[in-house]
């Protein structure tokens, strides 16, 4: 399915799963289709990317920001960059604006109101390397390596401040937000789960190991789990009680990650360090124990592509940023040779033993 061309229809009369072989019949498929790419131009270094609506922001490197059409998902165009101070890390939007962790030129806060003319607004010098970010109502919490997690008050955006920060387990380098739960990836450190009620104080409650030897690169909080993608596989935490999580399991085995992102259809997408590019696909019907039902495969769209770094996702489509051959150390990264891919995804459901037809 993965070599099915878009604005085609075919009917479903069987599938066979290409990695355990073995085959399905009358029951709910998960078909994606890989699509056309846009390469990220030569001497930076796309870390992350976040979409709204037609357009995508590509958090890149030493280039700064750029900002790709994507209305068309088969032929997207980079119409602007902006250039910024530092490395860009990572970026996440609240309209009007994108944030972007600029390592160690701190966060800055971009006006993206209209996308052809991004304006830097601010920035706040933050201690350490802006790594990793995640935005809630009136805050933007930055993962900053070993200086741990930074609170930045964003509710006057034009005047950001610090509000204030947390010494973490490790070193910080993802974080995820959901209502005043924190949860911090510190590489191979255990996590930390906080509590930001007060922003200007923030309250470690808990953490537990995710095995030995585990390094983390990024989590996905979604109350009562927390998602960690790691070295060696996705971890996950039951955090129903912050101050005694329960470490639930592995899953995925061998597939070393670095981004996480919750799509549509209950699925979470995470991009994998190997030499045919693959986006790995797990289920959350049951959220404690997410089940592996597909890749996107992007090889065919450029060999030797293999290191998936960053992800975002809308209703249908997935975007990936990537680099050349494997240059999976920490993240995030400073130089070489990366693409952005967009991928599309859908569920094909014959729940009647009556294969369906599908357009793409």
């Amino acid at each position: 399915v993965t070599e099915l061309q878009a604005n085609s229809v075919f009917t479903v009369i069987g599938f066979k799963d290409r990695y355990t072989n073995s085959a399905f019949v009358s029951q709910t498929y998960r078909f994606v289709v890989a699509t056309p790419t846009v390469n990220v131009r030569g001497g930076t270094f796309a870390n992350n990317v976040e979409v709204s609506g037609d357009y995508a922001y590509v958090a890149a490197g030493p280039a700064g920001l750029h900002v790709v059409d994507v209305s068309n998902r088969r032929a997207p165009v980079l119409v602007r960059t902006l250039a910024l101070p530092g490395n860009a890390n990572d970026v996440r939007l609240r309209a009007p604006y994108a944030y972007v962790a600029g390592g160690s030129a701190g966060l800055h806060v971009v006006d993206v109101s209209n996308p052809l003319d991004p304006a830097l607004v601010a920035s706040v010098d933050t201690p350490g390397e802006a790594i990793d970010l995640a935005v809630g109502s009136d805050a933007v919490f930055v993962a900053g390596g070993s200086s741990g997690v930074q609170v930045i008050g964003v509710a006057d955006a034009a005047h950001p401040a610090i509000l204030g920060s947390l010494d973490t387990n490790g070193s910080a380098n993802g974080v995820d937000v959901a209502g005043t739960l924190l949860a911090v990836s510190n590489s191979t450190s255990p996590p930390d789960l906080v509590d930001v009620t007060n922003l200007a104080s923030p309250q470690r409650l808990g953490g537990v190991s995710l095995g030995s030897s585990i390094r983390s690169f990024d989590v996905e909080l979604i109350p009562p789990h927390a998602y960690f993608t790691t070295r060696s596989d996705l971890r996950v935490l039951d955090v129903a009680d912050p101050r005694a999580p329960r470490f639930l399991g592995a899953f995925g085995a061998a597939l070393s990650m670095k981004d996480i992102e919750k799509g549509a259809l209950d699925l979470l997408f995470t991009p994998q360090v190997r030499p045919d590019t693959p986006m790995p696909i797990f289920r959350l019907g049951n959220p404690a124990s997410p089940q592996f039902v597909s890749s996107i495969i992007f090889s065919s769209l450029g060999p030797g592509w293999g290191d998936g770094i960053g992800l975002a996702s809308d209703s249908r489509f997935v975007y990936m940023t990537a680099t050349l051959n494997f240059e999976f150390g920490d993240k995030p990264g400073t130089t070489g040779q990366t693409r952005l891919y967009i991928g599309q995804y859908l569920e094909i459901a014959d729940e009647q033993g009556v294969p369906p037809t599908v357009a793409l």
